[in-house]
């Protein structure tokens, strides 16, 4: 059977209805999810799914102030909490992908993370698109690096120095 992603609207109706998930976290599950509505559903019941968000959103929204040692404390941290690296790297596309989208249209609706406006703000108004466009290949070729049995830590280095420098 061929089935089609279900739109993340749907997929957020039955986050909220029947599991009673938050309106924003439903959000965040319903994109993460990208029409699984099994996913969804998993994740929104998923403590480690919860942890990985909370440490990868506190990643994001401080990258710039932190220190090269920070940055090797949290990829250790990664890597002993067995936390699926894919999954870091889709959050952090889904993340970047507001802050562009917020970059060009400043329409608050269009985001997945509603609540981090502020932050969005911030940094569209520092960063540039060319900037952007780096970070966005940077975790796209530590995908690829990952894929071909590269070093984990070195990969999720070298994404994260671009990320703090743009």
């Amino acid at each position: 059977l061929k089935l089609k992603p279900l739109r993340d609207s749907v997929v957020r109706g039955y986050l909220t209805g029947n599991l009673g998930v938050a309106e924003g976290e439903a959000d965040i599950y319903a994109a993460f999810a990208r029409g699984n509505l099994g996913k969804a559903v998993q994740i929104a019941s998923s403590e480690d799914f919860r942890n990985m968000y909370q440490e990868v959103l506190h990643l994001l929204k401080h990258i710039r102030d932190m220190d090269i040692s920070e940055l090797l404390d949290y990829i250790r941290k990664l890597k002993e909490d067995s936390v699926d690296i894919q999954e870091v790297l889709d959050f952090m596309l889904m993340w970047y992908r507001d802050v562009l989208l917020y970059k060009v249209t400043t329409d608050i609706n269009l985001l997945i993370f509603k609540d981090e406006y502020g932050k969005f703000k911030e940094i569209s108004d520092r960063s540039s698109y060319d900037g952007l466009k780096r970070i966005l290949e940077a975790i796209d070729k530590a995908k690829v690096r990952l894929n071909a049995n590269v070093n984990m830590e070195l990969a999720m280095e070298l994404m994260l120095l671009v990320m703090k420098e743009n």
